[in-house]
């Protein structure tokens, strides 16, 4: 590419990317303090992330295989030749163009290759394929230096349907592909069905730009652009960086959506054991949205990265470690944005032992923009035996002043939320990196953004209000996400945009947590968890929630047998809300465990629940502009239960105790009690004998003690 045509790109960049995520406002003046003790910084990332594809540095060198490990895979695939040797670039050139190279047989690669304006293997249009048959790199690599974007599929295989590729690594120096308008991009295959891929290593800088006119999802990975089901991954390493630019011209596509990951675009169905990736992914999307919301107000555009997979759907990820950066940005209105560090967005999705130490920022123009150190947003998934341990940041513009829009961040997961046919899980996880999020809606966790379940309504279009919504009939119910033997110890900060005089909600552990209406009471939805880092929400506003475990614990969560340790700080200011909020009490509310507790409904089976529970923070600060206007509510429990003249439910209080040394700010007036908004006095750290006999613990099956002399989790 020339050199001029480089600094144009990398000025088109510049002015494109929204330069200032998380950087403007209120967060640039708290970031110092709500970070920290950043390691790898959010503020530096979203830095680097806002020139995109003016530089990304190789990550863990060129590399590929070992010599000594290549070797032993040429030797052992040397000694089992089946079928056709590919000693050179024209014998692989002759795969589905000569009748002795069919696009079903068996090859073997046999020499390290270079291709240059590559067209790929096995593309329908060209050649009638997919190719069927296997590949067996013998441990060999093909450096791509260019492809030839000009069909539908970028790759060295276009499609593979069935068959497997194995023992190779693809060095991608291919530099900017494009622009291209093909929809299934990937550094091996653009779109696999069925495909087996086993040992397979992707190393090098791969940079794409799309532009499209066409209502079609794009897909781009650094192995995969697109796996449809029964593919199956083992044995993956990813050592590369990923660059994204897409646009869309079109201004009456529905939903334009992007995918893109470390691994696979999108992975649905199929198999995957064992991964690990060393990335840097960052996608900027610029997609003009349906102005018409009101007909279809879910179809919308949404990209989704994750560092394996940006979208996955009915697939179980087993064994993946992720040391990797995923940035996304879009730039557009009504832009939804999904970016974890396994995974953006997934349904049916199960992530058992992945270990994530991503840095994970996303920032979308439209609802539901979600970023997890593990995945952005969930449904009906399970997250198991799993840790991340980078930061994340979220962040979110609106449309106009009576959108409902909300970002979600969390350490682990962004937002985890159920569907009809089930509910989501997370067990035995954690994460100790520092979580933000900032928009007027925003909802921070140490570990989970928003632990959700909720109920399904009409679309009516005369809706202008929250209390419309409230008011309307449920047609369906959704199960809910269920938070057991967890913890996070990172420090969350919820910022509402300045100006906007929005409502932010942080937990050390979630966000928010609610559940459907119709669910057992009796079994909780958060139990046995903890949470040890400093929480704090800001808001110009008069609203803003937050709590040592929970911001804010509502329809029918309950938490039971959990403990926090950080300090909670509250700031509101005078501006009203937006757009009009039903029945909740202004002020700065903020609780040991939780910030608010309580639903829209006066009856008891709608009620939030705190119970057997140990607040021990040292302190709670509440602060405004103007008490009067955003009064404190500030207890070492609960900060508010609710009000039955506000027309919500009071929330429940059941047998829960907090350090009798807490400092509240502003002083406030105890009400002891272990059922009360301040619960019983205990000392600041309370020793085991305590949990196990007055609060009934297992410490036989659950809890452990700690060697500093906290409970821990077994």
């Amino acid at each position: 590419m020339a050199k001029d045509d480089e600094h144009e790109r990398e000025d088109l960049v510049r002015r494109s990317v929204s330069a200032k995520l998380f950087l403007g406002g209120a967060l640039m003046s708290t970031s110092a303090n709500v970070f920290g003790r950043i390691g790898k910084s959010v503020i530096t990332l979203i830095m680097v992330s806002a020139m995109i594809f003016a530089s990304c540095e190789a990550v863990d060198g060129p590399g590929g295989l070992a010599g000594g490990d290549a070797a032993l895979l040429a030797s052992q695939s040397s000694a089992n030749i089946v079928g056709i040797n590919i000693d050179n670039v024209d014998d692989l050139e002759l795969i589905g163009n000569d009748p002795g190279y069919p696009l079903n047989g068996n090859y073997n690669l046999t020499a390290d290759l270079t291709l240059t304006d590559w067209i790929p293997i096995g593309d329908p249009n060209r050649v009638g394929g997919p190719f069927t048959g296997t590949f067996n790199g013998g441990g060999r690599t093909i450096t791509v230096e260019s492809f030839d974007a000009s069909g539908n599929y970028v790759g060295v295989f276009a499609q593979t349907a069935g068959g497997g590729i194995s023992n190779l690594t693809v060095n991608i120096t291919a530099g900017i592909v494009g622009p291209t308008s093909a929809p299934y991009v990937g550094g091996l295959v653009g779109q696999a069905t069925g495909t087996r891929f086993d040992g397979i290593t992707i190393t090098g800088t791969f940079d794409v730009t799309a532009t499209t006119e066409k209502d079609i999802d794009f897909y781009v990975g650094e192995l995969v652009g697109s796996a449809e089901p029964d593919t199956a991954f083992s044995n993956i390493t990813i050592k590369a960086c990923l660059n994204v630019l897409y646009t869309s011209t079109s201004t009456v596509l529905a939903h334009p959506i992007v995918k893109a990951g470390g691994v696979a675009g999108s992975i649905v169905g199929g198999k995957f054991d064992t991964a690990t990736v060393n990335s840097q992914i960052t996608v900027k999307a610029d997609m003009p949205y349906n102005p018409d919301y009101t007909v279809t107000p879910i179809a919308d555009n949404w990209l989704a990265v994750g560092g394996v997979a940006g979208y996955a759907e009915n697939l179980a990820i087993v064994n993946a470690t992720i040391d990797a950066s995923t940035a996304v940005d879009g730039v557009s209105q009504q832009t939804q944005a999904y970016v974890g560090g396994v995974a953006g967005r997934g349904l049916n999705l199960t992530i058992d032992h992945a270990v994530s130490d991503a840095v994970v920022t996303g920032e979308g123009r439209g609802y539901n923009t979600s970023a997890g150190g593990v995945a952005g947003y969930i449904q009906q998934s399970r997250v198991t035996n799993s840790s991340a341990s980078g930061d994340v940041a979220a962040s979110g513009t609106t449309r106009s002043s009576d959108d409902l829009w909300q970002v979600y961040a969390g350490g682990l997961v962004g937002y985890s939320g159920g569907t009809l046919d089930g509910n989501s899980s997370i067990d035995h996880s954690y994460a100790t990196g520092a979580v933000i999020a900032e928009s007027p809606y925003p909802y921070a966790g140490g570990l989970v953004g928003y632990n959700y379940g909720y109920a399904v309504y009409v679309f009516d279009p005369s809706w202008r209000s929250y209390r419309d919504i409230l008011n309307a009939t449920a047609t369906e119910t959704y199960n809910g996400s269920v938070i057991t033997s967890s913890y996070a110890t990172g420090s969350v900060s919820a910022i509402a945009t300045r100006g906007s005089g929005g409502l932010p909600y942080a937990g050390g552990l979630a966000g928010y947590s609610s559940i459907p209406v119709n669910r057992d009471q009796s079994i909780p939805n958060i139990a046995n968890s903890y949470a040890r880092g400093g929480v704090t929400a800001t808001s110009d506003g008069q609203y803003a929630w937050a709590g040592g475990l929970v911001g804010s614990n509502a329809q029918g969560s309950v938490v039971a047998t959990s403990y926090a340790t950080g300090a909670v700080s509250v700031t509101t200011g005078v501006n009203p809300l937006p757009y009009e909020q039903y029945g909740i009490n202004p002020g700065a509310a903020g609780g040991g465990i939780a910030g608010v507790n309580y639903y829209t409904d006066v009856s008891s089976t709608k009620d939030a629940l705190i119970t057997h529970s140990v607040a021990l923070n040292p302190v709670i600060t509440g602060s405004s502009v103007d008490a009067s206007l955003s009064p404190y509510m500030i207890h070492r429990v609960a900060g508010d239960l609710g009000s039955v003249s506000q027309g919500y439910g009071l929330g429940a209080l059941d047998d829960n105790y907090a350090n009798a040394s807490m400092v509240l700010i502003p002083p406030v007036t105890l009400v002891v009690g272990p059922n009360t908004v301040d619960g019983e006095n205990v000392a600041f750290k309370p020793a085991q004998s305590f949990y196990e006999n007055t609060l009934g613990w297992d410490f036989i099956n659950v809890w452990t003690w700690g060697a500093d002399n906290y409970p821990a989790l077994q």
